[in-house]
């Protein structure tokens, strides 16, 4: 079971932000924006092992790709949209977000063919995804969107104390995209305002409480061996989070294959495109705070 992971950074197959970038936030390739975003990635797919099966529309099959633009938070769709095998495709772009620094999801379908092709653009050959409850998700992709107006970060090195992390945002919200907070089988793991997933409460030592906004994070200050996790909904300024144990939990729980180490030849790739997707996961802005 499980979903499409990406090879480490320099192996993503990053197809740059075209027609949904259209005020130029990524700049021109090997900007310092570009970079940041498939280091992140990298370091999510790095750890994911699913084999994904590729989507061949044509000879009766068609289908329709549906997303949030990333310019403006309309729904955005492609048409016969093809996708490789072990690739996941994010489209990504930036607008003004107000009190909210990203904002990321999966992306939804309408798929016309016979039953195997409709089965392949639902599951992406992940047979749980298409249980009910579902045990699995296997996406085609999804979008992302940046705030345009925040104080961003975007280099690799710790942040300074007056910015924002772009790396860690960028991490949070490509989660999304692969079901952590947006898909079918994380809410059937969600009980009574926290996450009851098997992975994730044994490395916890419980149920985790999650974010009553929404249900889609881990309740706010969420530590795992002793530091804050990626997945909490807000994050303060000059402060860098990576994924730490809990928060990959979390996804095998959603059903990704993850490895204790990055395995490059067997990992999916991500086509950034020009992010989009169906609206979930929020990050929210914060002020400076003590933590862990």
């Amino acid at each position: 079971a499980g979903k499409p992971p990406a090879q480490a950074a320099q192996n993503t197959n990053c197809v740059t932000p075209n027609s949904y970038d259209s005020n130029n936030f990524f700049g021109s390739a090997g900007s310092a924006q570009r970079v940041a975003l498939e280091t992140a990635a990298g370091r999510l797919t790095g750890r994911l092992a699913d084999t994904l099966t590729a989507i061949s529309p044509g000879v009766g099959n068609s289908w329709q790709a549906s997303f949030a633009d990333p310019r403006d938070g309309t729904t955005g769709t492609v048409t016969d949209l093809q996708v490789s095998q072990n690739t996941v495709v994010v489209y990504v772009g930036a607008r003004s977000l107000s009190g909210t620094y990203g904002v990321g999801s999966a992306g939804g379908y309408v798929a016309n063919g016979n039953a195997g092709f409709n089965a392949t653009v639902a599951t992406r050959g992940q047979a749980g995804a298409g249980q009910s409850p579902a045990t699995d998700f296997g996406p085609w992709g999804g979008s992302l969107a940046f705030d345009s107006f925040t104080n961003w970060h975007f280099g690799l090195t710790a942040p300074p104390t007056s910015k924002v992390d772009f790396l860690t945002v960028a991490e949070h919200e490509l989660a999304r995209v692969f079901g952590f907070g947006t898909s079918a089988s994380w809410n059937a793991r969600v009980t009574g305002g926290a996450f009851t997933g098997s992975t994730a409460t044994g490395l916890y030592g419980g149920p985790i409480p999650l974010d009553p906004a929404d249900l889609k994070s881990w309740e706010s200050g969420t530590t795992y061996d002793g530091r804050v996790t990626l997945m909490v909904p807000d994050i303060p300024l000059g402060r860098r989070r990576e994924f730490s144990e809990l928060d990959f939990a979390g996804l095998a729980d959603v059903g990704w294959q993850v490895t204790p180490v990055p395995e490059p030849a067997a990992a999916v790739m991500v086509a950034v495109v020009g992010l989009a997707a169906v609206w979930c996961g929020r990050w929210r802005k914060c002020l400076p705070v003590r933590e862990q």
